[in-house]
Formats: C-alpha cells, sequence, structure tokens
C-alpha cells in the first residue's frame, strides 16, 4: 500500500475542491477539507470515517485565525 499522507484542501465542498477531495480519499489519505459550506464536508466525513476532518470557514476573513488548531491530526 503507498504512504499515506494528511492532505489540507480548500474549496472542498463543490467543484475542482471536490474532486480533488474525492480522489485522495479514495487513494486512502487523510484530509482536513475546508470550505464555506459545512454540508457537504459533514457528507465526506461520514462517508470516510477515520480520514476526514473538516472546518467550515472563509479563508479570505481575517478575523478566522488559526481554524487548524481545533483538528486531531
Amino acid at each position: 500500500m503507498p504512504e499515506s499522507h494528511v492532505v489540507i484542501v480548500t474549496g472542498a465542498s463543490r467543484g475542482i475542491g471536490l474532486a480533488i477531495a474525492q480522489y485522495l480519499l479514495r487513494a486512502s489519505h487523510k484530509l482536513v477539507l475546508v470550505a464555506r459550506s459545512a454540508e457537504p464536508l459533514q457528507k465526506l466525513k461520514a462517508e470516510y470515517p477515520g480520514q476526514v476532518e473538516y472546518i467550515s470557514a472563509d479563508l479570505s476573513d481575517f478575523s478566522v485565525r488559526n481554524p487548524f488548531l481545533k483538528c486531531n491530526y
């Protein structure tokens, strides 16, 4: 089995970000997903137990400080 990595994917709730997340999850990587919409991220976390942590935040908002501190990876 290839080496597994922890990967941060922004814009993971739709489009190319979602496609990249799904590809990496199928390759057994652990992901930290970031997007403004939490619902699609919750769905991925339920579909891939133990592989997904997510942060629902707008990274263009400078008031969001260190959202990655609440991740378990």
